[in-house]
């Protein structure tokens, strides 16, 4: 090796020596700034208040929510949406923190499920947050769920168990973290975003149901609020299938999607709907109409409410002046209540819902699945519900006669202990 080779060599040295640093100096630097990363925000300023849309896509589905003064799901006609749930998903979010950075290029994102969302498998769940003057302001992909061991236990004995998704904000492939919330509840489908608190009917008065067959139709009343519900024109044989409580018909009815209302209205799947009317001991009237079931076994349902509540309470003349006072209070306090609930109530009047069957199925009966016929009363055995005068008399002559025979055989049977008494214990001789 001459010196020319000697000095090709130590420079060759030098070069692959400083690259080999660079590339340690380089890692250390990215342990450095993972560490660091861990805990922090993912989100380091997430404008948590200043939202007022949020559009989450999934394969070919996507679900807006827009708040203006409320939150509405546009998806679905601006049905009023759950704004505890949306509250919660933004505070969530506001607050998610890192687990563990994921260092990851492009060709690693279809094994986090981090690809934009389409029909295609190995795509994300993205969800997109939009400002009042910039419709989508920020954004964040969630990825495949985690659930293994979590590499930045601080020891062997700590618990080291994790379970989170992969997360990547604002598109950025720099910034991918593994999270420990795995967004459960977070779906595309309109129906979960949803407001479902409902109507709830209480203190059934009557119930009176119109099918197409006017003797299939039937009304159930009561004229006390606990009393017992009558069937209109039951006849002597029958009586109201047991295994059909109404009582407490509708007292927690629910819903699993708003209907289209150019598809389904009363001109269209409700026009042969079945007609039910509930009225309550406190003034409310409910009148629905109950199309048929669909393939998913949801009915079109039609509710429309209203109430003639007391004005003044009739108070009983001998009632004292202290009794007036608290009943008084009492009903105005109530009243004030049924006030609320039918403001409440009414609004569910403009939409059609789709409600499953299981919540309607006792009002959509026929007459004739209502009732069933008594069971026949049989006579008691060994009497004949034919027996004369004649008879009862000879019987009774019979039993006279076995009772003084029982009698005269008492008496011989007395008779008879006394003397073998007399024979065991007979007195000893004096001596």
């Amino acid at each position: 090796m001459n010196a020319k080779q000697f000095v090709s060599l130590l420079v060759l040295l030098v070069v692959l020596g400083g690259a080999g640093t660079y590339f340690l100096w380089q890692q250390d630097q990215e342990i450095e700034q993972s560490e660091s990363a861990i805990g922090n925000r993912v989100f380091a300023d997430f404008p948590l208040n200043e939202i007022v849309s949020v559009t989450v896509k999934e394969g070919a589905e996507e679900v807006t929510l827009v708040k203006d003064q409320v939150w509405t799901v546009q998806t679905r006609w601006d049905y009023p949406a759950n704004y505890a749930t949306i509250g919660r998903l933004l505070q969530t979010i506001w607050d998610l923190k890192v687990v563990r950075p994921i260092p990851a290029g492009p060709s690693q994102f279809g094994r986090l499920e981090l690809l934009p969302p389409s029909e295609e498998e190995k795509t994300g769940t993205l969800i997109s947050f939009g400002l009042k003057d910039k419709p989508e302001a920020t954004s964040l992909m969630l990825g495949g769920t985690y659930l293994g061991q979590n590499p930045a236990a601080a020891s062997p004995f700590e618990d080291s168990s994790v379970q989170g998704r992969y997360v990547m904000p604002d598109g950025d492939g720099q910034r991918i973290a593994l999270v420990s919330e795995t967004f459960s509840s977070v779906s595309a489908s309109p129906a979960t975003w949803l407001y479902k608190d409902f109507f709830r009917v209480e203190k059934v008065k009557s119930i009176r149901v119109e099918h197409d067959e006017p003797e299939e139709s039937w009304y159930l009343s009561r004229e006390k609020e606990f009393g017992e519900l009558i069937l209109e024109g039951i006849g002597e044989n029958e009586e109201l299938d047991p295994s059909r409580p109404y009582d407490n018909v509708l007292s927690s009815p629910s819903f699993n999607d708003i209907a289209d209302p150019e598809i389904h209205g009363e001109d269209t799947s409700l026009a042969d709907a079945t007609k039910v009317t509930l009225e309550t001991f406190d003034g409310f009237t409910y009148r629905m109409a109950i199309g048929r079931a669909e393939v998913t076994g949801d009915h079109p349902f039609k509710v429309t409410v209203n109430a003639d509540l007391p004005t003044e309470r009739q108070a009983p003349e001998d009632e004292s002046e202290e009794d007036k006072e608290r009943l008084d209070k009492e009903f105005e306090e109530r009243n004030e209540t049924l006030k609320t609930k039918l403001e409440t109530e009414r609004k569910f009047n403009d939409w059609v819902y789709l409600v499953p069957n299981s919540k309607v199925n006792d009002l959509l009966q026929l007459r004739s699945d209502l009732v069933q016929e008594k069971e026949a009363e049989t006579a008691d055995e060994g009497l004949d519900p034919t027996t004369d005068s004649a008879t009862e008399t000879t019987a009774s002559q019979t039993t006279a006669s076995e009772i003084t025979v029982s009698s005269e055989a008492d008496e011989q049977a007395d008779e008879e202990l006394e003397t073998l008494i007399k024979e065991v214990i007979d007195p000893l001789p004096e001596p």
